[in-house]
């Protein structure tokens, strides 16, 4: 048995407002993150059976932002 996947995705994140503080000798130190706007993600892969109860999964995807908070990308994969 083969199996074969493409999942497109689109991520819209307006209400995030991640913020957090780390304590240090000097007082706490504050940290946020803009995760604000647009994503876009494709995820595809596998998985196919070799027999003896055994099969192989393999999948990747890429990840990218889009409109004024594009300023990074991402890749994933497992096999």
């Amino acid at each position: 048995t083969f199996t074969a996947w493409i999942r497109p995705n689109f991520w819209y994140e307006f209400l995030g407002d991640p913020k957090t503080k780390f304590s240090s000798a000097t007082g706490f130190i504050p940290f946020a993150a803009d995760m604000g706007g647009t994503t876009f993600e494709i995820n595809t892969g596998f998985t196919t059976d070799i027999g003896n109860g055994a099969a192989i999964y393999a999948k990747a995807s890429y990840l990218v932002g889009i409109g004024e908070h594009a300023d990074g990308n991402a890749y994933d994969g497992k096999l």
